[in-house]
């Protein structure tokens, strides 16, 4: 049985999942807004790994690790983009579908 996923750890998750995108945001503001909005309909991973040599789920988890974060944390802002079969935790399939979910 599936381990249950505490609402605060979810929530926290959510807030962080993206972090990545802050820190290309914070680098580089112009390019990386012009970069989005370029390639909107494109998977924003392969832009930025193109762009930046690495995407922002790789940032963030650099960053959550050097933070101290939860592994689950970790995991969730490292794997939302991964298929749900892949995951390593609940937490990160249940981040990797809130995020689809909320641009549909």
């Amino acid at each position: 049985m599936e381990p249950t996923i505490e609402p605060g750890t979810a929530f926290l998750a959510g807030m962080l999942h993206d972090i990545g995108k802050l820190v290309f945001l914070d680098m580089a503001p112009d390019g990386y807004s012009r970069l989005r909005m370029d390639a909107a309909h494109i998977c924003s991973t392969r832009i930025e790994e193109k762009h930046f040599g690495m995407n922002h789920t790789e940032v963030g988890l650099a960053y959550g690790e050097t933070w101290g974060l939860p592994f689950e944390i970790n995991m969730a802002i490292s794997e939302h983009h991964l298929d749900p079969d892949v995951a390593e935790t609940g937490l990160a399939v249940v981040t990797g579908l809130a995020n689809a979910l909320s641009k549909h």
